[in-house]
């Protein structure tokens, strides 16, 4: 209703201001008083119509974006494992394998979850996220019972732990190895606990394969989330991989 005040009004300007201008001389062109009306009408109109559109839109932004918000929150389901105390969220499209307790190198393999190729050649797949956990050398009474006040303990089992599983990736010896980085900060948590992360590459057939392994250790286990994918398409799963470890809970 608003657009058509606007459009009638401005077809009044439209049509009396040639009048006026035709029925007197040039050196005496005058508006009347209704035609001063007119525009501060139409001008009016324009503004209200301006102020109830940013009034509307706002809101139909912010709610546009609290329903994608909500949209990505129930794209994921969550996977708890009530024998190994653990809960996690993953997205709906990928694939949950529970494994049957095989252990790498001491590493008890517990779940995997695997983005699957649609695409019938494609073998690999495209991204996946595994769960190990690993029985650390059980410390005695009294060192439990310090690691409740004194953090720095847990970051000195959480120092052997990447040491020892480092060494572990080495005597694996994967075809075209190449360690990346090894970082650990204030800020690097899993679960809420200190955490510590390991990224390498190696070749898998023609395939260059990039992992990052994210550790940490609560009581007397050790608990690894790793991440693999090729290596050009690494970070294109690393957003929603994030959001899978930031996920990652410890039942005590």
């Amino acid at each position: 209703m608003l657009r058509n005040l606007l459009y009638l009004g401005l077809q009044q300007i439209i049509i009396i201001t040639p009048m006026h201008i035709k029925q007197e001389p040039a050196e005496r062109v005058t508006r009347s008083p209704s035609s001063y009306f007119i525009i501060l009408f139409v001008l009016v109109l324009f503004s209200s119509l301006s102020i109830a559109t940013i009034l509307l839109y706002n809101p139909q932004i912010a709610a546009a974006q609290h329903s994608k918000y909500k949209e990505t929150k129930s794209n994921f389901l969550t996977y708890e494992n009530p024998i190994q105390k653990i809960k996690i969220q993953y997205p709906v499209g990928w694939k949950k394998i529970e494994s049957q307790g095989f252990e790498v190198n001491s590493d008890r393999h517990v779940v995997e979850f695997k983005l699957l190729s649609e695409s019938h050649l494609q073998k690999e797949d495209l991204a996946a996220l595994h769960i190990y956990i690993h029985n650390l050398p059980s410390p005695n009474l009294l060192s439990q019972f310090a690691g409740f006040f004194d953090r720095s303990s847990q970051k000195t089992a959480l120092e052997g732990f990447v040491l020892s599983h480092f060494t572990s990736i080495l005597k694996r010896h994967l075809p075209n190895f190449d360690f990346i980085k090894s970082e650990s900060d204030a800020t690097a948590t899993l679960a809420g606990n200190p955490a510590h992360k390991i990224v390498y590459k190696y070749k898998n057939g023609q395939d260059d394969i990039k992992v990052m392994e994210t550790l940490t250790v609560e009581y007397n286990k050790g608990y690894i989330l790793m991440y693999n994918a090729e290596a050009p398409k690494y970070s294109d799963y690393l957003p929603t991989i994030q959001k899978m470890m930031d996920s990652f809970e410890i039942n005590k």
